[in-house]
């Protein structure tokens, strides 16, 4: 069986396990950014592609960062981050990424290989201290805690995510948020996954522990670059083998967010900046692409142009 290749999970989940990367050197040449200026009716909507972790040499951001965020009147993200510390969410988070059932564990759902090539993975990273708790997590949510523990060994900080960093400036600002979609619709896809996507999950996350570094470094160094199609390769490497899992994280999320984003452009006067993952705005059934279709005008920024309304 060929290897698993599910990276785009620890970039597409982000506002339940952020990656983190290190910080590299803005170029100094005039080069594309990650935000797609869209021309609305009456107003502009700024979709910004977002890497959620960052270390602080990743700051100042280019330019069209902060005249976008300065040009918007309202900030909007994946889910809404004024939610993020309620404890009522953490509690649901927790109950959905544990297993409940005294008798239900890794060890009784997977395959008893993958199983052992987990405790293996584990023992040879140092982390077998955290086998009973790894035990009793899902598949999904025990991915992405792994792939934390990687990145934060890069020196990442949560709060230095491109979207804590315009949400916290938001509310400073007195600059209305909002979300996309639900918390809870975001923490239901870590358990939406069958038998066989499980098993997937758990044996590609064995595969890869310790690979995270050389991947994240790639993703960020296209992104700062404005490099979409980069972009757009590392995230979705793999996901054509998988087409129903690239349809719930990807391709229905995008159609959904398509459903809020166009209200904006159609019936809003203020300028709006949307906060999202970047692997949402780039390659096949984007937000990007599905926009286009419906006749919208969308322009990708750079380091040298002003954000000036495409209207």
């Amino acid at each position: 069986m060929s290897t698993i290749h599910l990276r785009p999970l620890i970039g597409l989940l982000s506002l339940l396990a952020w990656i983190a990367g290190p910080g590299l050197t803005h170029a100094a040449e005039d080069h594309p950014v990650c935000i797609w200026e869209v021309a609305g009716t009456a107003n502009t909507v700024y979709l910004t592609g977002s890497i959620h972790l960052l270390s602080a040499d990743a700051y100042p951001l280019p330019q069209p960062y902060e005249d976008v965020y300065k040009e918007s009147e309202k900030v909007w993200f994946e889910a809404p981050l004024d939610k993020a510390n309620d404890p009522a969410l953490g509690l649901q988070l927790m109950q959905m990424a544990m297993y409940t059932e005294p008798d239900q564990s890794l060890k009784t759902e997977l395959p008893a290989e993958t199983y052992q090539a987990l405790v293996n993975a584990l023992a040879e990273k140092e982390l077998s201290a955290l086998l009973p708790i790894a035990d009793k997590t899902r598949p999904g949510f025990l991915a992405l805690i792994l792939g934390q523990i990687e990145l934060m060994e890069m020196g990442a900080r949560p709060d230095l995510g491109l979207d804590m960093h315009f949400h916290q400036r938001s509310v400073k600002d007195g600059k209305e948020t909002g979300g996309l979609e639900t918390w809870d619709t975001q923490i239901k896809l870590l358990t939406r996954f069958n038998d066989e996507e499980s098993e997937k999950m758990v044996r590609y996350t064995v595969e890869n522990l310790g690979k995270t570094k050389e991947f994240y470094e790639k993703l960020v160094e296209r992104w700062k670059l404005g490099d979409a199609e980069g972009v757009a390769a590392e995230m979705n490497e793999g996901l054509e083998d998988f087409p129903e899992l690239a349809e719930a994280l990807l391709t229905d999320r995008n159609r959904s967010w398509i459903e809020k984003i166009e209200p904006m452009l159609k019936d809003e006067k203020d300028d709006v900046m949307i906060v999202v993952g970047t692997g949402h705005l780039v390659g096949k059934d984007s937000v990007i692409e599905l926009l286009e279709k419906k006749g919208y005008r969308v322009r990708q920024l750079r380091t040298e142009a002003a954000a000036v309304p495409a209207q």
